[in-house]
């Protein structure tokens, strides 16, 4: 079996000032953008947002990413339990897969999951007996 790892991940170097964007917010805090991410009273704001193809990009570039997400609070285990339970795996091959020690763990998200998509049901149907039918 082959074992992966990553190289050495070595941060880009910050560029500040030349996008000449930021600002004083009305409660008198400072807003500057660099180069990679918003900083508000001189500490990073790092949102996630967009998608990551993993598979359009090259596995070198992975780690950067992986840490980019990671600092804007993205947990990769709780997605993939996310997407399983979207695909129907049950829980204790779920459990195994990611390696929780305690079952109740995964089963806190895959609640949260299966919440939303009942919650998501119930609206579809409420909507199916509501909603007028359109006439053809």
């Amino acid at each position: 079996m082959q074992e992966y790892g990553f190289k050495e991940y070595i941060p880009k170097r910050i560029k500040r000032g030349h996008l000449k964007l930021g600002g004083v917010n009305p409660g008198g805090e400072r807003i500057d953008v660099n180069s990679l991410y918003i900083e508000r009273g001189g500490r990073p704001v790092i949102d996630v947002m967009g998608k990551y193809h993993f598979s359009r990009d090259h596995a070198e570039n992975w780690y950067g990413e992986l840490c980019k997400m990671r600092a804007g609070g993205v947990t990769l285990r709780s997605s993939c339990v996310s997407i399983l339970v979207h695909k129907g795996v049950d829980v204790k091959t779920i459990q195994k897969w990611v390696g929780h020690a305690d079952i109740n763990t995964t089963l806190k998200i895959y609640a949260k999951v299966k919440d939303k998509e009942a919650k998501k049901q119930a609206s579809e149907s409420m909507d199916d007996l509501i909603l007028p039918e359109d006439d053809e």
